[in-house]
């Protein structure tokens, strides 16, 4: 089971296996975007909408962590994860922090 902020997916068929079949649940708040950071969660999220179990727009991916957390990919991985992120947050307003 994963916890995604406001959403929980988990696994509901054989747990033992990378293989199976997924469940989400966002607590009736169905997110508008689904960011994958690993090809094999970006793969699920393609089954998951193909099986109609999501309607998120799937089609963003971030690299893994791990590869952003080797000194030699730092600058490029923070890059990413600013741009990609920076399309849904916004700036704070004149006078409210920041």
């Amino acid at each position: 089971m994963a916890n995604t902020g406001r959403c929980t997916l988990r696994r509901i068929e054989n747990p033992q296996s990378r293989k199976g079949r997924y469940e989400i649940d966002c607590g009736g708040y169905p997110p508008t975007h689904i960011i994958a950071t690993s090809l094999e969660v970006a793969k699920t999220l393609h089954v998951l909408k193909d099986e109609g179990k999501i309607t998120a727009d799937t089609g963003l991916r971030l690299r893994h962590p791990r590869w952003c957390g080797i000194n030699r990919n730092y600058d490029a991985g923070l890059q990413e994860y600013m741009d990609v992120l920076g399309r849904f947050i916004k700036p704070a307003a004149k006078g409210q922090g920041g």
